[in-house]
């Protein structure tokens, strides 16, 4: 089966179908995508699969019979460094550059990701 969002409630919260007759649960997560170009192997030119354009990364918070709802969870670290002060900290990431034969680069990428929208695709993600 395919799943999709079927509402956008408002800023916070979306509804797909995929719900507890699916198998849904709780704090199950599920990946926010639109189908992005087509990628063929260059020797045999046979289709590889689409690289798609991911979203966003969502938390199933209500599950109902035939759909969910879903919000996008954060996690803060808080740390005390003082009697009455809170310090927040993320984790951030950062692209390294490959070791690559630059005469090979195709610059052949999906557009930039757009806003969640109605129809976009649901994939279910295996709770961590």
């Amino acid at each position: 089966m395919e799943y999709k969002v079927i509402e956008i409630v408002d800023n916070t919260r979306i509804l797909i179908n995929y719900g507890r007759n699916d198998g849904a649960s709780v704090d199950q997560p599920v990946r926010v995508y639109s189908k992005g170009r087509e990628v063929r192997d260059p020797e045999t030119n046979k289709s590889l699969g689409n690289w798609n354009i991911i979203k966003d990364e969502l938390t199933i918070t209500e599950v109902f019979n035939k759909f969910s709802v879903c919000m996008k969870k954060i996690k803060v670290t808080t740390s005390i460094l003082y009697p009455l002060e809170n310090a927040f900290t993320s984790t951030h990431t950062r692209n390294e550059e490959l070791n690559v034969d630059a005469t090979q680069i195709t610059n052949n990428v999906n557009p930039s990701s757009s806003p969640i929208q109605v129809g976009d695709l649901i994939e279910i993600l295996k709770k961590v």
